[in-house]
């Protein structure tokens, strides 16, 4: 009756289903800049983004992370939700330059549709890798980015700024940023419908998990 009682009151309900993993820093915290946008994800109800193209290399997303937590090595894990739009057939390969605290890093080049994983090797002994949770209906992919930065240049308890940038070359090709926590949930919503049980009237309530460390399937 209780949750009943909420769900009415505010339509959903979300709360944490555990906390992020030890080593993992959570990679969006606030936006600085960038181009709002609202796309499908491989969360399942988020769909706010901010949205880069190399049309233009002065479109930028620019946001900072959580503050930097440790599990004790000498590597922090940054981790953040985002999505690419993978090479047309016949087209080079779109890079998108991505910069930490103002230093430019690497370039992360268009993926392949069938990679499930991949690493990006950028200066000072920063690597990115990609876990891919979702292609979608065009074929582009979404999934987990995680960035490993040394100590030298991550410090406990401060967040990281960091933007992503497109070529300057006139293509639509993109790079999505969602702002949404890495950490897991659960949200309860009330359906805008009611079930017949007999002569008793029920309301529906669906359940979201949104855990991209421990992927399930229902």
């Amino acid at each position: 009756m209780l949750l009943y009682a909420l769900l009415l009151a505010a339509d959903s309900l979300t709360r944490p289903l555990g906390a992020l993993p030890s080593r993992i820093t959570d990679g969006y915290a606030a936006t600085q800049r960038g181009e709002t946008f609202g796309y499908h994800s491989a969360h399942p109800t988020q769909r706010a983004s901010l949205l880069v193209r190399s049309l233009d290399s002065s479109n930028a997303a620019t946001w900072t992370t959580a503050p930097v937590t440790s599990d004790g090595s000498t590597t922090r894990h940054i981790a953040f939700l985002a999505a690419m739009d993978v090479t047309d057939a016949g087209q080079t390969r779109v890079r998108f330059w991505v910069a930490l605290n103002g230093a430019q890093r690497f370039a992360l080049p268009q993926p392949k549709t069938d990679a499930e994983r991949w690493d990006v090797n950028g200066t000072d002994g920063i690597v990115l890798h990609f876990r891919r949770l979702l292609i979608d209906k065009f074929g582009d992919v979404h999934g987990v980015f995680t960035i490993d930065v040394p100590a030298a240049i991550a410090s406990v308890g401060a967040p990281i700024t960091l933007q992503v940038q497109g070529e300057n070359v006139g293509r639509m090709s993109w790079f999505i940023l969602y702002t949404v926590s890495m950490q897991p949930t659960i949200a309860a919503h009330a359906e805008q419908m009611l079930a017949r049980s007999g002569a008793a009237r029920l309301q529906t309530v669906r359940f979201d998990v949104w855990n991209p460390w421990r992927p399930m399937v229902a």
